[in-house]
């Protein structure tokens, strides 16, 4: 229960450290959902709506209420996926997360893949880790030691550490026409997903 609440209180500054407009986009729940009726592709309304929710979730678990708990983390899945869907990379990373995990949705692999890999591609060097450690192990995508290292060496740069030991571990298992296939589609992400988006 820790861990999820650490994780929780993590994206929500993850949120606000990003999206520097969202407090002034609404601030109580009744308020954004005001903003989402008037202007229904406001991603900085999901978002906010996220936040309380997770907030609000994080206050069920230190009151370990098993009901609120389920309440806000249903809450916090759907708002986070009408952002995700909108495009929002952080709102596509908590999908992800909760899909994964299977907080406020059924767990499935193959959804927590599809919505890392979108926030991968919006330059997420975490996801990008998450992703390649997917495809190294097989979960919700087919195993590819190529596509792993690819996602791996670019998510790893910024000090990953969990997913450096897969790295490494893929880094001893190509041959040599494979490290080479590994390397040029790491280069093609790298100018695709990370080199865009380092300046942000």
């Amino acid at each position: 229960m820790k861990k999820t609440l650490l994780i929780y209180c993590l994206l929500t500054l993850s949120f606000l450290i990003n999206s520097p407009s969202l407090a002034q986009t609404c601030e109580e729940e009744d308020d954004c959902l005001l903003v989402i009726k008037e202007n229904p592709q406001s991603v900085n309304a999901y978002l906010r709506l996220s936040l309380i929710y997770a907030l609000d979730k994080a206050n069920a678990e230190l009151a370990q209420d098993p009901k609120a708990i389920n309440k806000y983390n249903k809450l916090l899945f759907k708002y986070s996926l009408k952002a995700a869907d909108l495009g929002s990379g952080n709102a596509q990373s908590v999908v992800a997360e909760m899909y994964s995990r299977g907080d406020g949705v059924d767990k499935n692999l193959t959804e927590a893949a599809t919505w890392y890999r979108k926030a991968a591609e919006q330059g997420f060097y975490k996801q990008q880790a998450k992703l390649g450690a997917m495809y190294y192990r097989g979960d919700g995508v087919s195993k590819d030691i190529i596509e792993a290292y690819a996602w791996l060496k670019n998510g790893t740069t910024y000090g990953r550490t969990g997913a450096k030991s897969f790295f490494q571990d893929i880094e001893e298992k190509l041959t040599a026409q494979e490290r080479q296939e590994a390397e040029q589609r790491a280069e093609e992400y790298f100018k695709k997903y990370v080199e865009p988006y380092q300046s942000e």
